[in-house]
């Protein structure tokens, strides 16, 4: 999986290096010749030559190589206009989700293996239900299952896009995930949550291929799924055998950040994305419920963290899925 990785880093990085020699090319250029001084070299070392950028123009001199450092951490901060003649018009637009995918990935490199604490396994809510356990955090996942079938019968109507083989993923997964959630509900420990982190991943994989494929009108969408879909499963078995779980995180966190781009970059209607927002806001907030269990089942009294975080990702995935019905409901 590391060799995967850095394969991803470093085709980022040739693209981000093709993107600052062509943009504004008569004022500008790339001296990948050294690089003095900069503090945050190491970070860079798992692609090549990503250590020797020195950025000029020739109007206003050498752009100090810490504020590459802070527009590649804050690409709209401070750090950004100080490189704003790099970052203007269609080179920005079409580069930007590379941009913000080597952000990510740095920031990961920099950060170091992110573990699984070792009470996670310890929910806040216990009880059952006649001979169910931990019956809430298992009932919950039902919302998944209804909104990957809404998604299958959506997609059947539908006419073929360059996104269905990744949105028919997507919806597969949300099936798949409230099974593997179910499962591992009933008797929480690392073998039963490999189950249910491999589903999570195919879905975000699938989105990721589903709505790039219908916003670049690409035309190697079951390429895009087959390749990212291997890369979720793969992510999965990497925190399984090292307890790493950097690649999985990337890959929920890409959609949040990429599907916003590539629908701003492409045009995407007003309507698909305030259904993607909606969504991504609401499996943030899931997120944050994930993370403070105890303390919502101790405010509220009747539900825990996790019930809420599965609750409020099914109103994510339903919201995506309204936005499959309604495209489908107009193409037929």
């Amino acid at each position: 999986m590391s060799t995967i990785v850095a394969t991803i880093a470093r085709t980022t990085w040739k693209s981000l290096k093709w993107n600052f020699t062509t943009a504004n090319s008569a004022a500008h250029k790339v001296d990948c010749e050294h690089i003095i001084g900069f503090p945050q070299a190491k970070l860079f070392a798992f692609a090549e030559g990503l250590c020797r950028v020195r950025v000029s123009a020739r109007d206003t001199g050498t752009v100090p190589m810490q504020h590459v450092a802070m527009a590649a951490f804050f690409p709209f901060g401070s750090g950004a206009r100080s490189l704003s003649p790099l970052f203007q018009g269609d080179h920005m637009k079409r580069h930007l989700p590379h941009f913000l995918t080597a952000s990510i990935i740095i920031l990961m490199l920099l950060h170091g293996p992110i573990v699984q604490p070792e009470d996670y396994h310890c929910f806040a809510d216990t009880r059952a239900l006649a001979i169910l356990p931990n019956a809430l955090d298992v009932l919950s996942n039902i919302g998944f299952a209804l909104a990957g079938v809404w998604g299958w019968l959506s997609l059947r109507k539908s006419s073929a896009t360059p996104g269905q083989a990744g949105h028919v993923l997507f919806v597969t997964a949300l099936v798949l995930t409230a099974a593997g959630s179910t499962y591992y509900h009933l008797q929480p420990d690392d073998f039963r949550l490999l189950w249910d982190r491999i589903p999570i991943a195919l879905a975000c994989a699938g989105l990721l291929a589903g709505v790039h494929g219908d916003t670049s009108r690409t035309r190697h969408g079951t390429l895009h799924v087959l390749l990212l879909g291997i890369l979720a499963i793969a992510s999965v078995f990497w925190w399984q055998q090292s307890g790493d779980l950097r690649p999985y995180l990337l890959l929920q966190a890409l959609p949040l950040v990429l599907i916003p781009a590539w629908q701003w970059i492409h045009g995407a209607s007003g309507a698909e994305r305030a259904g993607f927002g909606i969504a991504i806001l609401l499996y943030a907030t899931a997120k944050a419920a994930e993370l403070h269990d105890h303390g919502v089942m101790a405010m509220t009294g009747v539900m825990s963290g996790h019930t809420l975080k599965h609750l409020l990702a099914s109103a994510a995935a339903v919201a995506i899925v309204s936005v499959l019905a309604r495209r489908a409901g107009t193409t037929t």
